[in-house]
């Protein structure tokens, strides 16, 4: 018994050797995973402030807007501010692929811009705020959102640079129904572009400024209220640009329906955007718009309604349906692109023009027992040509639609005789 009670005893002392050595070790390896993070963190501060400058540095190689004298530099873009309308003209700014991995969230911390000489927007310019009796403050809008130029969205992979995303110079008064729907739909189509081809976008955004244009009446700075707002964005990668348009109101378009040549916003604003680009690229890329590059893969093929000089007499385009009485008239010729027309189980045909489900905009029906009266495959043969389709227009969920009997409700651009 005594020789087992020593052998115990020292077991005992060696566990508590190891044990101690273990916890030495623990310990050592802890102050090098502390140091490892600390050095990731300070490297990881150090990107950012390069980046950040790499995107000044890029944004001016691109060439500004216009030749302002005092242009601001923030975090992530520059603005150039117009103190007779307390905004800014345009704000310039890189969607970096980072947003892929950003996990910065929004502040809703807005401030006043201390680089602007003259003074930028405040509170007061969007909002009273009154002391309450019990503390803090009540608040009551003027019936406008603080609706930023540059979204704090596409900087969530810098604090710093969406932190500066809420300056005042960064605001411009947009009304709820245009900065929480399809402006905030615009921001984000982007930002899908940039997370399909993997791929920088450099954008720049304002609003539509001109000498004594309605103010918002309760502003203390007498800030000008736009009626419109414009955004031109380019992908280095497909070498491509786009422009859009919007009121500053509801927009019940899809997206891509407010896309323009960004020639027409140059000669709207009277900038220059993308200056510096070769000459042939940017002459080529600024004159129409190709919406292909800008698509995401699912809507490939989609298009924009068909300009009204294109237009047989008496026929109208997808969008011109909504401004029809459909009551009225209850026979309506509607010319667009074919889409997609698919076969449904039951052998109907059903046929979209310029957009496709979910979002269609018009679609057109041939049942199952009228497909005989054709003389070709109208899946095949129909795919992406510019037809013009007549018939009564009914509304099924909320799409006008209409059916077809036979081809002489349906006629292919290009191929009919001009019987004028």
């Amino acid at each position: 018994m005594k020789k087992l009670l020593v052998s115990l005893g020292v077991f005992v002392l060696m566990l508590s050797s190891v044990s101690g050595q273990s916890r030495a070790v623990i310990e050592k390896l802890e102050k090098q995973k502390q140091q490892l993070i600390r050095q990731e963190l300070a490297i990881d501060d150090s990107l950012q402030v390069l980046k950040l400058n790499d995107i000044q540095e890029r944004l001016q190689e691109m060439g500004w807007p216009s030749a302002d004298p005092e242009l601001i530099s923030h975090p992530g873009f520059v603005l150039a501010y117009d103190e007779e309308h307390e905004q800014a003209k345009w704000v310039a700014h890189i969607i970096l692929k980072e947003i892929q991995s950003g996990s910065e969230g929004r502040t809703n911390k807005f401030m006043v811009d201390p680089l602007v000489k003259t003074g930028s927007a405040v509170d007061e310019d969007y909002f009273t705020k009154t002391p309450k009796p019990e503390g803090g403050f009540s608040y009551k809008g003027y019936g406008f959102d603080r609706g930023h130029l540059a979204p704090s969205a596409d900087f969530k992979w810098s604090r710093s640079a969406l932190a500066a995303s809420y300056y005042y110079s960064n605001m411009s008064p947009q009304r709820a129904a245009l900065n929480r729907g399809k402006w905030s739909r615009l921001e984000a189509f982007l930002r899908d572009i940039v997370q399909q081809h993997n791929s920088d976008v450099f954008v720049v955004t304002g609003p539509f400024l001109y000498p004594d244009m309605p103010k918002v009446p309760q502003s203390v700075n007498k800030m000008s209220l736009p009626d419109r707002y414009w955004k031109v964005a380019y992908n280095p990668k497909t070498r491509s640009a786009i422009g859009f348009i919007m009121p500053n109101a509801t927009c019940p378009e899809p997206v891509e329906w407010y896309a323009v040549p960004v020639d027409s916003i140059e000669k709207l604003t009277g900038f220059d955007f993308f200056k510096n680009l070769p000459d042939t690229l940017e002459n080529r890329i600024e004159k129409k718009v190709i919406l292909a590059p800008w698509l995401p893969d699912t809507k490939m093929g989609e298009t924009l309604p068909l300009d009204k000089s294109e237009l047989p007499k008496k026929a109208i385009n997808t969008q011109m349906l909504k401004d029809y009485y459909l009551e009225e008239q209850p026979n309506l010729t509607v010319c667009g692109t074919v889409v997609s027309a698919h076969k449904s189980g039951k052998g109907h045909i059903f046929i979209n023009l310029d957009k496709k489900f979910p979002e269609t905009v018009f679609s057109a029906t041939v049942w199952a027992s009228d497909i005989k009266n054709f003389s070709y495959d109208l899946t095949a043969e129909l795919m992406l040509k510019q037809v013009c389709i007549t018939g009564p227009v009914t509304t099924y969920k909320g799409t006008p639609t209409t059916y077809i009997k036979g081809p002489e409700a349906l006629f292919i651009l290009g191929e009919q005789e001009d019987e004028n």
